[in-house]
């Protein structure tokens, strides 16, 4: 019998979670809105988990996103939260592995945020 199975593993980035990261990997005013950025996804075309996508607890009037591969090439970039990375570079599918993000948000009436980490691509 096969199931699918539905894996939602998010890191949640706000003010909670500034132990766990350092000064270099975020700059966030406490009036941002939170961000909940998966830690992996799995572009395999199953229906489940195809896409890196960003939600944020707000409206933003301001998102940039940008994805990096081990040898520093810039492999996604974005400025729709609502659209999200389906793991190719140039219409190929990137190999399996760890990927930097880095995030540039802001709400009306708060200053620009700015939030880095890793994402695993898993097939």
């Amino acid at each position: 019998m096969s199931r699918k199975r539905l894996y939602i593993i998010l890191m949640m980035l706000g003010l909670s979670a500034t132990i766990a990261c350092t000064k270099s990997d975020m700059s966030v005013p406490a009036n941002a809105p939170t961000l909940y950025v998966p830690t992996a996804f799995t572009p395999n075309g199953d229906g489940v988990n195809d896409y890196f996508i960003v939600v944020s607890s707000a409206p933003l009037s301001y998102y940039n996103i940008t994805i990096y591969d081990n040898n520093n090439i810039a492999v996604y970039q974005g400025n729709d939260i609502k659209k999200g990375w389906d793991g190719k570079f140039q219409g190929a599918p990137e190999p399996v592995g760890s990927y930097l993000w880095v995030i540039n948000y802001q709400a009306e009436g708060t200053a620009v945020a700015r939030m880095s980490g890793w994402v695993e691509l898993i097939r």
